[in-house]
């Protein structure tokens, strides 16, 4: 939270101005709270969308984690996590023969 409300400083930011909040974490109260009182003093409003918009974008973010990792490619990015370099992340459960 504390990280998005820096990030939104840093632009120069047209007043009144809004801020979609997506994903999982959209469905937590408090960290949505926080950010609002975080963004307020600069005139932002944080906007969260109905459950079903934010769900639905969590399982396509997922779905294409999934098949980049399927397909062994990157799915966790260094310039995004500050890691050295960029990364396969999770793993795959083919299953076993009956």
């Amino acid at each position: 939270m504390q990280q998005i409300a820096v990030a939104v400083r840093s632009f120069e930011v047209e007043t009144p101005a809004r801020i979609l909040v997506t994903g999982g974490g959209a469905h937590n109260k408090f960290l949505v709270e926080r950010l609002r009182a975080e963004l307020i003093g600069i005139g932002v409003e944080v906007v969260v969308p109905e459950a079903v918009l934010i769900d639905f974008k969590e399982a396509l973010i997922m779905a294409l984690i999934g098949v980049l990792r399927w397909r062994e490619e990157s799915n966790t990015l260094a310039s995004v996590t500050g890691a050295s370099r960029d990364n396969i992340g999770g793993a795959v459960w083919i299953g076993q023969d009956s």
